[in-house]
C-alpha cells in the first residue's frame, strides 16, 4: 500500500508513537512521519506509506495552522505547560483586547526566531533537547519564519485563545511567550491543536482507532503534493525521467517542481541551471 493518510494524534503520544501502532495495525513497516508534533500537542499528522515515504520530505515546508491557548504569569523551562515554572508574576485583569490584538498584528509577517532548548533542532550534530536533559547551555541558531494569521478568538481571565497560520519549524510556543513579554508580563503555550497542514484540515483526519477498522482515506502521492507546481511530461520525457535524466522545462518560473503524467506523480525535479532540471527525487 502506497500513498497518504492523515491520523489525528492524540495527546501524550509521540509522532513515533502513532507510527509504530499504524505498523502493527497495518502490518507493514515502511512508514514514516512529516512535521512531529510533540507529546502534548494533538492534531493533524500526515502519514506516508510505502513508496510515498519518498515524497515525505517534501511535506515539510506546508504552512502550518494551530488552535491553542496561552496563559499569562508565569514561565516555564519548556515554554509550555509540561516544564517547571521558573519565574511566575501577578498579572493584572482583566487583559485588554486591543493591546493583545495590537501585538498579535504587530508579529505578522517574516522574522527570526530562536529554537527552544526543549526541541529537536540539531546543534553540532545532537539535538537541543539531548543538551537540556544534561543541564548545558548552548547557543541556538536562529531561523526565519513567517506568520501569515494570527487571531485572538477569546480571553478568559489570564488565559488567551487564539489561532495562527505560519511557515515550517515554527515553534508556537515561543510565540506564546514572546506575546506574553510584549505584553509587559511572563507566558507559556498551555495547550495546543494543529488544525492544518498545507491544504489538508483536522476534520480529514482519522484516529487510529478508525484506521484499525478501515475507516480512513488513503491519499496519492500527487494529492499529498498537491500544493506543489507541477509539470506534464509526455512518454518521451517520461522515458528518460525513469532514468535518471535530467529535463529540460522551457518558460518554468518554479524552481521545484513535482513531474507527473496523466496517472501519477513521477518524480520531483530541481533547477540546475536556467531551463535544465535535474532528479531531486524519484517517486516511482
Amino acid at each position: 500500500m502506497d500513498g497518504m493518510i492523515l491520523v489525528k494524534k492524540e495527546k501524550g503520544m509521540t509522532s513515533h508513537d502513532v507510527v509504530n501502532r499504524l505498523r502493527r495495525i497495518l502490518g507493514m513497516r515502511k512508514i514514516g512521519h512529516s512535521g512531529t508534533l510533540d507529546p502534548n500537542v494533538d492534531g493533524v499528522l500526515c502519514i506516508f506509506l510505502g513508496n510515498a515515504t519518498k515524497a515525505m520530505r517534501f511535506m515539510e515546508d506546508k504552512s502550518k495552522q494551530y488552535h491553542g491557548v496561552m496563559k499569562f504569569g508565569s514561565e516555564t523551562t519548556t515554554e509550555d505547560s509540561d516544564g517547571e515554572v521558573v519565574h511566575s508574576c501577578m498579572v493584572e485583569l482583566p487583559l485588554h483586547e486591543d493591546k493583545l490584538r495590537e501585538i498579535f498584528a504587530s508579529m505578522l509577517g517574516k522574522s527570526l526566531q530562536q529554537p527552544p532548548m526543549v526541541s529537536s533542532v540539531k546543534v553540532n550534530g545532537r539535538k537541543l533537547y539531548e543538551y537540556f536533559r544534561e543541564g548545558i547551555e548552548v547557543e541556538r541558531p536562529v531561523r526565519e519564519i513567517e506568520i501569515t494569521n494570527f487571531e485572538l478568538v477569546s480571553i478568559d481571565g489570564d488565559e488567551v485563545e487564539f489561532i495562527v497560520d505560519c511557515s515550517q519549524g515554527t515553534y508556537v510556543r515561543t510565540i506564546c511567550v514572546d506575546v506574553a513579554r510584549k505584553y509587559g508580563t511572563l507566558g507559556h503555550m498551555k495547550q495546543l491543536t494543529r488544525t492544518r497542514v498545507g491544504c489538508f484540515k483536522l476534520e480529514d483526519c482519522s484516529t487510529l482507532e478508525q484506521v484499525a477498522k478501515g475507516e480512513y482515506r488513503l491519499f496519492s502521492v500527487t494529492e499529498a503534493l498537491s500544493g506543489m507546481p507541477c509539470v506534464y511530461v509526455d512518454e518521451v520525457m517520461k522515458k528518460k525521467l525513469l532514468n535518471g535524466k535530467s529535463l529540460y522545462f522551457k518558460n518554468c518560473k518554479d524552481d521545484l517542481v513535482l513531474v507527473r503524467d496523466d496517472q501519477e506523480a513521477l518524480a520531483v525535479y530541481i533547477r540546475q541551471e536556467g531551463d535544465l532540471y535535474k532528479c531531486e527525487r524519484g517517486l516511482w
